[in-house]
């Protein structure tokens, strides 16, 4: 997959008009949408890449976060006296309320498991703190909402 560039100059500015031919195999010309498709990308990362030919011309692109050090203080790391009580608690759920798959996929044996439809994850969740209040003493830390 190719394109052309041809650079034309403007009548009433000094800034060069840019256009482009697509073309599949240097050959056979393509308009742009076929051209998108073929090459499994979106307008938007083709004008990207033709910005980047046009101002850096013939070099390799590097992304902006490279050799910037990612923020881990506000990623939550959860230990095993916190996970293992929630384990525990959704297989048994699974095994009292869960609704098994009627359909197997071909590479797994194992089937889904699914809600029930009058269940949602806020009344899974609150059933779960009531059973962990109940097994645990009130000053335990529980998981939230948004982890579970």
């Amino acid at each position: 997959m190719v394109f052309e560039i041809t650079n034309e100059k403007s009548d009433n500015s000094t800034s060069n008009i840019q256009r482009y031919r697509y073309c599949y195999n240097s050959s056979l010309p393509l308009c742009k949408p076929s051209f998108l498709k073929i090459c499994e990308i979106n307008d938007y990362l083709l004008g990207t890449l033709q910005n980047h030919l046009h101002t850096e011309g013939l070099s390799k692109r590097i992304h902006g976060n490279i050799g910037r050090i990612p923020i881990t203080d506000n990623r939550v790391f959860l230990n095993s006296e916190v996970t293992f009580p929630l384990k525990q608690f959704l297989v048994q759920y699974s095994c009292i309320h869960g609704l098994p798959s009627p359909l197997r996929h071909r590479n797994d044996s194992n089937t889904f498991i699914y809600l029930p439809t009058d269940r949602t994850y806020t009344s899974v969740y609150k059933e779960y703190k009531d059973y962990f209040y109940i097994e645990h003493d009130e000053l335990s830390q529980i998981i939230s909402y948004y982890t579970f």
